[in-house]
């Protein structure tokens, strides 16, 4: 495990000692990050050093009905709306072959889901004109409305194969709250692919699969799913972070969302 012991350049933390995993590290976006967002404009950068650059979607005098950013320091964040089209995006990045990842990944995002129905999260599309070309989607909520579950489809839709679901683990919240989401694939060690929040294991499969086309996040063209909540920092590994990675990125930012 390879850590950067730079310094952090996010507002409120300069200075400070910074402990981020950056082995395999293929993009790192942080709306809190100066270097990532300056707040304003329709590009979301990689501070990674890889130029994987992110395009928030402008939709002229619409686009604070899809998204706005709002700045709050540490905890400086997008805020994604409900959108009333099923095929607009708030946030796209290259095809996840020009990432150069052909086999393990992990995806970390810390976020907010504002939403008790179920909502997509984000995407790689094989497909993007069909709703069964999903290459790797999550749903993501809260609260216990019916809708209640974390999705994560891979290879296509809803099948037992493609699928991991089950009960989300803050059914009994009232509020959101903000989250560090992992979904790991690992192919050749069970579970070959698994959801972790907050370091700790919800959902697990020993089915694993390929996925590719371009990551976006926003809209679910084949369902219409969109998403409604906030995106704090969203980081793409081309290889399966180990459990002590995980958490070493969970306490770098844990404190920024007063998660102890």
């Amino acid at each position: 495990m390879t850590i950067h012991h730079g310094l952090r350049a996010a507002a409120g933390n300069v200075g400070e000692p910074d402990t981020l995993v950056t082995d395999d590290l293929v993009f790192h976006l942080d709306a809190s990050n100066s270097n990532s967002y300056g707040g304003s404009g329709n590009t979301w950068s990689d501070i990674s050093g890889n130029g994987e650059d992110h395009t928030l979607t402008s939709l002229g005098a619409n686009t604070s009905l899809l998204w706005q950013y709002v700045s709050a320091g540490d905890a400086s964040y997008f805020n994604q709306h409900f959108y009333n089209s099923t095929t607009v995006n708030f946030l796209t990045g290259n095809a996840c072959s020009g990432y150069g990842v052909t086999g393990a990944a992990t995806v970390e995002i810390w976020m907010m889901s504002e939403s008790t129905t179920y909502n997509t999260v984000f995407k790689f599309f094989n497909n993007v004109t069909s709703g069964q070309g999903r290459a790797l989607m999550s749903h993501i909520n809260y609260g216990s409305g019916s809708s209640a579950d974390d999705y994560f489809d891979v290879n296509g839709c809803c099948g037992a194969y493609n699928r991991i679901s089950g009960s989300y683990t803050d059914s009994s919240l009232s509020s959101p709250v903000v989250r560090q989401y992992v979904w790991r694939f690992r192919p050749g060690t069970n579970p070959q692919r698994e959801i972790i929040k907050n370091t700790v294991s919800i959902h697990d499969s020993g089915s694993y699969s390929t996925y590719g086309g371009s990551w976006t996040s926003g809209a679910d063209n084949y369902f219409g799913n969109r998403m409604d909540g906030r995106w704090y920092i969203i980081r793409f590994y081309k290889k399966a972070l180990t459990d002590a990675e995980i958490t070493t990125n969970f306490d770098r930012d844990k404190a920024r969302f007063g998660i102890s």
